[in-house]
């Protein structure tokens, strides 16, 4: 323990000075942020009133966890949403499964039946449930959708990009050059704003569809651009022979590309793409729920902007008078 610390924290003269500002840091600091998260916070309440005490508010999540989960998702039929993401959990753990007796044919279902089926569960008007406009959906539930959706979408159509840039035909070359690095060089912000508000201008009169949608395409050709990059890095890891001995077989290209290569090539870049897909669900790390969450709430902005000054209205007895600005932006 004592050669650990002498290596790492105290390892010469800087090291050692920026180990007792950090030490230093912390017993200043955290008593206070303890005192204010736990100690002093209000937990119990249904409005601002309730938050006397000078500690953080948690009174406000409890109150408004609902809307946080489902958006404005109708509380009675709320046991849709959980039903689909429960048998999606259900279906991604049995499929994961090794050596499962018909997993293959679960897989197509998976891919091709259960996305119709949850759709059609969650937006409603056939069998006899009531239809729930996509503008009522958000909060966790609409970031699980449009990461579910962008990862599923993305994948093949990155593998297709990977294989066209790395092709020996100019055109098709060149075509997946300029997509890859046109939708790399864009933010996403700018790709859901785009989608949201410019695409309909585009499109001839009378001619529309969900926002809803028209966002979840454009998150899967952006991160289709992405997943390109992080495929054909697994393919040039690919030795030259293993095409080789594939053309002595007598494999043609699709044969070799799908049992040869990108087996090989799925082993090399699952770490990145593993990393790409803990962004997009919100498990790895606090900066990846940062950089998720920050432009879809920015996205639900553009969705629809009276439900969000419906949010800050319902929130006003929530927030202290410093606050009070942001109230009155909303509401403009």
């Amino acid at each position: 323990m004592i050669a650990w610390l002498r290596g790492n924290l105290f390892s010469s003269p800087l090291n050692s000075l920026l180990t007792a500002l950090a030490v230093v840091g912390l017993v200043v600091s955290v008593p206070s942020l303890l005192s204010w998260f736990v100690l002093d916070a209000d937990f119990a309440g249904t409005s601002r009133q309730d938050c006397s005490s000078g500690g953080a508010c948690w009174v406000f999540i409890g109150v408004r966890l609902d809307q946080f989960v489902y958006g404005f998702y109708p509380a009675a039929e709320r046991w849709r949403p959980n039903l689909v993401f429960l048998s999606f959990i259900v279906l991604l753990f049995t499929v994961s499964r090794p050596r499962l007796p018909g997993k293959r044919a679960l897989a197509l279902f998976a891919l091709t039946a259960y996305p119709v089926l949850a759709g059609g569960l969650l937006v409603g008007g056939v069998a006899g449930l009531a239809p729930v406009p996509t503008s009522q959906w958000g909060g966790l539930m609409l970031t699980l959708i449009i990461a579910v959706v962008g990862i599923v979408g993305s994948l093949p159509i990155g593998i297709l990009l990977a294989l066209g840039r790395r092709s020996n035909l100019p055109v098709v070359r060149s075509v997946s050059i300029g997509f890859i690095e046109l939708w790399r060089g864009v933010p996403l912000i700018t790709v859901l704003f785009m989608a949201s508000v410019m695409l309909p201008l585009f499109l001839p009169e009378g001619v529309n569809f969900d926002k809803l949608v028209r966002a979840l395409i454009g998150v899967m050709l952006f991160e289709a651009a992405y997943m390109a990059e992080v495929v054909r890095g697994g393919l040039q890891a690919i030795p030259a022979g293993q095409y080789e001995a594939a053309r002595a077989l007598g494999l043609g290209y699709w044969r070799t590309i799908g049992l040869v290569i990108l087996p090989q090539a799925h082993q090399g870049d699952s770490r990145h793409r593993g990393d790409d897909l803990g962004d997009h669900l919100l498990v790895d790390h606090a900066v990846n729920l940062l950089r998720l969450v920050t432009p879809l709430l920015l996205h639900l902005t553009l969705l629809d902007l009276d439900r969000l000054r419906l949010i800050a209205k319902l929130s006003r007895d929530f927030l202290p008078s410093k606050d009070a600005f942001f109230v009155l932006f909303i509401e403009v």
